[in-house]
């Protein structure tokens, strides 16, 4: 028998926020870079204090955090009919959760 959700059928609400901010920057025509960081928040509400925590936590609702950092070289005289030149985009992200607490 499968275990019942907690959240459900109860009246407990969740409300998820996200923010984030970016900066681009070129560099002539070809080079192009993206800086951001974005953020996730959740809350929980209507919490019964006997509710185990660790069941909440099953179920990924969590905090988040995002570095990211974005480089794109492209030396193609025309992107829709690239017949030379080359593309090179590399990205790198750094993420973190944080587990939600009571």
């Amino acid at each position: 028998m499968a275990a019942a959700d907690p959240l459900q059928n109860s009246a407990v609400r969740y409300q998820f926020l996200v923010s984030g901010t970016y900066t681009v920057k070129k560099f002539g025509q070809e080079i192009t870079t993206d800086l951001g960081f974005e953020y996730q928040s959740v809350s929980l509400y209507g919490l019964s204090a006997d509710q185990p925590v660790i069941e909440i936590q099953e179920k990924d609702y969590s905090n988040r955090r995002k570095l990211y950092f974005d480089y794109r070289r492209d030396s193609r005289p025309n992107p829709f009919i690239p017949d030379r030149g080359s593309l090179t985009s590399v990205s790198v992200q750094i993420c973190r959760r944080i587990p939600w607490r009571r």
